[in-house]
């Protein structure tokens, strides 16, 4: 047609370009107003010709603003859809670099159930919460506009908010209103519990998950091996092994511990089972209740020790170390439990191991000799008469003489003269008087004819005090 200019009724439409033709067009319904043209067309002719809006993708013209909808331009009349919640709105939503929703822009929210169910059958909500939608009904869930957004709700009050949108839509709409959101319930809350952490890649979404039962605050998610504690629950307690992990106290392995300052369980000593403190290193105290296996207590201490460990100078008696007699180098129990019975001495210090007795003593100990015919040297026992000796009783076979070979003589006891054997006046032989012209005394034989005597005589004064058998002394002869 090429037309420069059309009748009233008809509106000039360039549909091919390149020809530049102009056609004119017939409004299909002027009642309607409703258009059969493109709609960039359209738009411009609401406007102009009948001074009213157009919706965005239509080609109707309206006289006013609809529900749900808002002014994008105000040259053509052009209105856009508001975000799905919204009755009536001053713009679209504003998102974020992300693409979630900062804003939806909401005048006023959606007000009636049907509008609701509506906006969750058009948004594809899935079907696992619809039947939640329509199960609580009851609950009378209401629109609630905070800051230009809307959002579907129940029980709302100050500390509690539950939404009935599906989770992932929830994040921003907790925040919404200044509160946190479970992780995996749809419901937000005003002041998290100590109970619960931010999770680390939600920080800008106010999602939170419960800490660990053994957690009274916690720094993250937790696992079997690592519950994350801050803070333990009553009951739980952390270790030294771990600053984050808190283990039920009856888990506790029994050589630990719990220091009353920190509330935490250190290890006992190593020789420990279990133990009421650390090793103490001022007084060498392990503390230990009961020792493990392998190991004893030391009478009279908290200390446990291995007997190899403590280079044998001590024995055990009925599960417990005592200390060897002081002069061991090693020791056993005998069997009056006595804690001498020496198993051998420190030959550095002079000490010896005395036969018999399994004491240790210096090699000078009274009535014993010490025997270097060993590998190592022993104290042997001297013959009853002496005090010290070099060796113990010889009998002489040719003599028929046995030698005491004594040193000294032992109290009581004196030397017969020119021998080393000692003798009381017990078990002297006949004829012999103790000479105590000088000290020390010493045993001397009689003159032949005494019996016994005072002092040595000779034929002319034997100073006998009785006589041999078969004689008798002078004075009982009859005249």
């Amino acid at each position: 047609m090429n037309c420069l200019t059309c009748s009233e009724d008809k509106i000039i439409y360039e549909y091919n370009i390149d020809e530049h033709l102009k056609s004119c067009f017939v409004i299909h319904d002027d009642k309607s107003k409703t258009f059969y043209i493109p709609s960039s067309n359209i738009i411009s002719s609401c406007k102009q010709k009948y001074g009213e809006y157009i919706i965005e993708n239509t080609n109707k013209c309206i006289d006013k603003i609809q529900e749900g909808y808002y002014v994008a331009n105000e040259t053509t009349g052009l209105l856009s859809k508001c975000y799905q919640l919204c009755k009536f709105c001053s713009g679209g939503i504003i998102t974020d670099s992300t693409g979630k929703t900062i804003n939806m822009q909401c005048n006023e929210c959606l007000d009636d159930i049907d509008s609701l169910m509506d906006f969750f059958i058009n948004t594809n909500i899935r079907s696992f919460i619809m039947s939640r939608i329509y199960n609580r009904i009851n609950n009378n869930p209401i629109m609630i506009r905070n800051d230009g957004n809307c959002f579907v709700v129940v029980n709302y009050n100050e500390s509690n908010i539950s939404f009935f949108i599906d989770i992932q839509t929830m994040y921003g709409n907790c925040l919404f209103f200044n509160k946190s959101i479970f992780y995996g319930e749809n419901k937000c809350i005003s002041k998290p519990e100590h109970t619960f952490y931010v999770l680390d890649n939600d920080r800008n979404t106010g999602v939170i998950k419960n800490c660990s039962d053994a957690c009274d605050y916690c720094l993250g998610d937790f696992s079997s091996e690592n519950t994350n504690c801050l803070n333990c629950s009553k009951g739980y307690y952390k270790t030294e092994d771990s600053n984050t992990n808190c283990i039920l106290e009856s888990l506790i392995k029994p050589n630990y511990y719990r220091n009353i300052f920190d509330n935490i369980y250190y290890k006992c000593h190593e020789n420990c089972c279990n133990c009421t403190a650390g090793f103490n290193v001022f007084d060498g105290n392990m503390n230990c209740i009961s020792c493990k296996e392998g190991f004893y207590k030391l009478n009279g201490t908290n200390n446990c020790y291995n007997r190899t460990l403590l280079n044998g100078s001590y024995y055990l008696k009925e599960d417990m170390l005592f200390h060897c007699d002081k002069n061991c180098l090693t020791c056993s129990k005998d069997k009056n439990n006595l804690s001498n019975n020496c198993l051998s001495c420190d030959i550095n210090k002079g000490l010896y191991l005395v036969e018999k007795l399994n004491n240790c003593e210096y090699s000078n100990y009274s009535g014993y000799y010490l025997d270097t015919n060993h590998n190592i040297p022993i104290l042997k026992q001297c013959y009853n008469s002496c005090k010290t000796c070099n060796r113990y009783f010889e009998y002489n076979i040719s003599t028929n003489v046995g030698n005491h070979n004594c040193i000294e003589c032992k109290e009581g006891y004196y030397f017969k003269y020119k021998t080393i054997n000692c003798y009381d006046n017990k078990t002297i032989e006949e004829s012999y008087y103790l000479d105590k012209g000088k000290t020390p005394y010493i045993w001397k034989k009689c003159y032949e004819r005494c019996k016994t005597c005072d002092k040595y005589g000779d034929f002319h004064d034997m100073h006998c005090l009785s006589c041999k058998t078969n004689l008798i002394k002078e004075k009982e002869l009859i005249p």
